[in-house]
C-alpha cells in the first residue's frame, strides 16, 4: 500500500472515530446514529472499490471498536444517556414527543390530505384543532405542541398535504440519482459514497430533523447537498 493512501485511509477512520466519539459524549443520539450510518456507506464503498484496503480497514475498525469499548465502560453515565436512552425510546416510541410528533402530524394530514394545513402551522393547528394531542404535550412538559414536525416527511405531508410530500420525495431521489450519476460517469465511484452519506444523513427518513421551512436549517441543507452535487461534477 502507498503512503499516501495508506494516509488517505487513516484519514478517514480516524476523523470517523474522532466524529462518533465526540457526538457519543454530547449525547446527541439522532446525530449520532445518522453519522454512523453515513461513515458506514463510506467503509462500505473503501471494502468494494478498493480490496487492498479491506484488511487493514478491518484492523482499524476492530482497535476503534475496542477504544469505544474501553470508553464505554469507564463512562456509563454516557452509555446510558446515548445507548440505552436510545433503545428505550425506540422500543417505547408511541410514548415518546418523537413519537407524538409523527402521530400529530399524520392527524393534521389526515384533517387536509390535499393542502396540508400550511408551513409553519403545525403548532397553531394542533393547538387549536387536535385538543387530545395538545393535552399530551402539555403532560410532557411542553407549551402545547412543539413548533415544527421535526422531520422533513411528516412535515410536508401535514404543512403541504399529498402533493408536497410527493414533489419533495422525488427532488430527494432526483438529487440522489444525479449525484450518483456524475460521479460514475467521471469515474470516481467513491464520491457516490460519500455525497449519498451526505445527503442520506440530511434526508433520512426515520429521524428527528430540524424545521425545513427556516433559514438557518436551509444553510445546513444545502450547503451539504450543493457540496455533494458540485463535487460529483467535477470529479
Amino acid at each position: 500500500m502507498r503512503w499516501r493512501e495508506l494516509w488517505a485511509l487513516l484519514a478517514i477512520a480516524g476523523m470517523s472515530a474522532i466524529g462518533a466519539l465526540f457526538l457519543f459524549l454530547t449525547g446527541e443520539r439522532a446525530a449520532l446514529l445518522t453519522y454512523l450510518l453515513g461513515s458506514g456507506l463510506v467503509m462500505l464503498g473503501v471494502m468494494i472499490h478498493h480490496r487492498r484496503w479491506r484488511m487493514p480497514l478491518i484492523g482499524l475498525l476492530v482497535v476503534l471498536g475496542v477504544a469505544v469499548t474501553g470508553v464505554a465502560i469507564t463512562q456509563k453515565e454516557m452509555v446510558h444517556r446515548s445507548v440505552d436512552s436510545t433503545v428505550h425510546t425506540i422500543q417505547n416510541l408511541d410514548e415518546s414527543v418523537y413519537g407524538l410528533n409523527f402521530m400529530t402530524a399524520f392527524a393534521e394530514f389526515e384533517a387536509k390530505p390535499w393542502t396540508g394545513i400550511g408551513t409553519r402551522e403545525f403548532k397553531a393547528y394542533c393547538d387549536t384543532h387536535l385538543p387530545a394531542y395538545k393535552a399530551r404535550y402539555d403532560a410532557m412538559g411542553f407549551d402545547g405542541a412543539v413548533i415544527h414536525p421535526h422531520n422533513f416527511y411528516s412535515g410536508m405531508l401535514a404543512e403541504g398535504g399529498i402533493f408536497a410530500f410527493v414533489i419533495f420525495v422525488t427532488m430527494v431521489l432526483l438529487l440522489f440519482a444525479k449525484m450518483i450519476g456524475d460521479s460514475i460517469r467521471h469515474g470516481v465511484p467513491m464520491q457516490a459514497y460519500f455525497g449519498s452519506a451526505v445527503l442520506l444523513t440530511t434526508f433520512w427518513p426515520l429521524q428527528s430533523t430540524m424545521e425545513y421551512f427556516n433559514g438557518w436549517t436551509a444553510a445546513v441543507i444545502w450547503t451539504g447537498v450543493a457540496w455533494s452535487m458540485a463535487r460529483a461534477r467535477a470529479a
